[in-house]
């Protein structure tokens, strides 16, 4: 059914793991990516064993662990007194309930090795430096410019982010929401900082409209750090605006000492700013050849640490529609109908969770004594998932698809 290559806006890590799930179904594709190289800023994601599915089913979970770092839990405290609120089990026990291991990884080598294997990849061409400037489709095809140049192919995704261009081409420019959440990044070298922080733990530390999170990533030498404040002064939602450390240092001066020890620990250098937006959901991902993933159809709030975990699936979902169905519309169809619903809820959640770090009050009281009594176990609706079960329902749809 694809003929040509398809034609994929953006060389993150939704668009590069598309481009290899596409290969791995015999698919080629070409990847554009307006910056000079496929690289990313230096901060820390979290795989999950949603996502590492995925990565395994393309060969590189070895791959990955050599970058990455597994952590044993996951805690849960009170901002202002170090207190542990709740505690949920990971490493070793996670990877046996789920099949696969949850990893605290850098975003930037993640990046890169998926940009390396994409150029080793016959079926993928890589465009570095080539921003997409107009597109548009003739017949049965795709065809779009790139710096004077144009490139035909059999469908066009999005994979842009937030602020995407092919969005807003396709639906029409719609502006994005300041949240009244400001967020702050670093990342901290381990043998800076005391030995409290040198296991394997990711800490979450709540407290009144704000909190702060902090993890181990490559192997262990740096700790990855974000803090999120309620603001509403605007703030820019670029990754690379430079942080002011004395106005981070004030926002936090009356946590704990170990939280404080963090942030003045920060390298000066590595401090960055920005805004947390959202954009209003779409009734459809599609239009004709085009289609949107990841945070250009559905960015959630990084307050479940899913948003990359969902364009992974996006992506593998998206390769398999197009390879088990009849046509580039069917493909989209199914596509769009297996994964709306969970990712819809997955920015519910998000959001929600964003409420309850930062209570206050009454409301914080109830929450830490609802805490002393439920355990917190992590989600099996996240980390069950299996994008790979939709071959049997695609295969359930029967000659529509097939």
């Amino acid at each position: 059914m694809i003929q040509k290559p398809v034609l994929i806006v953006g060389g993150g890590i939704g668009g590069l793991t598309l481009s290899l799930c596409l290969s791995k179904e015999g698919i080629a594709s070409r990847v554009f990516e307006r910056r000079g190289n496929f690289a990313e800023t230096g901060a820390g994601i979290q795989l999950s064993p949603n996502c590492m599915r995925v990565y395994d089913y393309l060969g590189i979970v070895d791959l990955i662990r050599s970058f990455a770092y597994e952590p044993d839990c996951v805690q849960f405290l009170d901002g202002k007194q170090n207190r542990i609120l709740a505690e949920i089990q990971l490493g070793a026990s996670l990877a046996e309930d789920y099949g696969f291991p949850y990893y605290n990884v850098n975003r930037a080598q993640l990046v890169e090795l998926l940009a390396r294997l994409a150029s080793e990849d016959d079926l993928i061409q890589l465009y570095p430096g080539c921003e997409v400037t107009a597109f548009g489709s003739v017949g049965s095809d795709v065809k779009i410019e790139v710096d004077g140049n144009d490139f035909d192919g059999s469908l066009l995704v999005g994979a842009d982010g937030i602020n995407s261009t092919v969005r807003s081409q396709i639906f029409g420019s719609d502006e994005a929401v300041f949240t009244g959440h400001v967020a702050w990044r670093a990342q901290v070298p381990i043998e800076s900082i005391s030995s409290t922080f040198h296991n394997k733990v990711s800490r979450v530390w709540w407290g009144r409209r704000k909190h702060l999170v902090a993890y181990p990533v490559q192997n262990g030498r740096l700790l990855n750090c974000v803090a999120v404040v309620e603001n509403k002064s605007w703030a820019s939602d670029s990754w690379h605006q430079p942080g002011d450390p004395r106005e981070l240092t004030e926002e936090f001066a009356d946590w704990a000492p170990e939280v404080q020890e963090i942030i003045k620990s920060i390298p000066s250098s590595d401090l960055f700013k920005w805004g947390l937006f959202h954009r209003s959901d779409l009734k459809t991902w599609r239009e004709g050849l085009f289609v949107l993933l990841g945070d250009a159809c559905h960015a959630p709030l990084p307050f479940m640490a899913q948003g990359a975990a969902m364009a992974i699936e996006d992506a593998a979902c998206l390769a398999l529609c197009l390879s088990r169905s009849d046509s580039v519309k069917s493909g989209f169809e199914a596509y769009e109908e297996f994964r709306k619903s969970r990712t819809q809820k997955v920015k519910s959640m998000s959001a929600r969770n964003g409420r309850i770090f930062h209570l206050s009050g009454v409301a914080a009281f109830l929450r830490n004594n609802f805490l002393k009594v439920f355990d917190l176990k992590v989600d099996r609706f996240l980390y069950s998932y299996n994008v790979f079960d939709i071959n049997e329902r695609l295969s359930n749809k029967g000659s529509t698809l097939l």
